[in-house]
C-alpha cells in the first residue's frame, strides 16, 4: 500500500485497517450472478474501445446485465 499512498499521516492502526481492506479486495473473486444488473458508465470517461470490453466482462459475470453509457463524469 505504501507504494501508492503516503501512509505517514495515518496511525499504525489506521494503516493496518487499510491494508486489511486492500488485501480482502485483492482476494475477492466474484461469482456468476444470474439476476438482472444495470450498469451505468460515465460517457465522458470511457473510451470507445473500453466500453465494449466492459460490456463483455459484465456479461461474463452477469449474463442479464445491461450496460448503459450516461452523460456525465465521476469527477467532482
Amino acid at each position: 500500500m505504501a507504494d501508492f499512498l503516503n501512509t505517514s499521516k495515518y496511525s499504525p492502526e489506521h494503516t493496518a485497517l487499510m491494508q486489511k481492506i486492500l488485501d480482502a479486495t485483492a482476494r475477492y473473486k466474484p461469482e456468476k450472478y444470474e439476476g438482472n444488473v444495470q450498469v451505468y458508465v460515465a460517457r465522458t470517461e470511457v473510451s470507445l474501445t473500453h466500453f465494449p470490453e466492459m460490456k463483455t466482462k459484465w456479461r461474463e459475470l452477469a449474463p442479464s446485465s445491461q450496460i448503459l453509457s450516461a452523460a456525465g463524469t465521476h469527477r467532482v
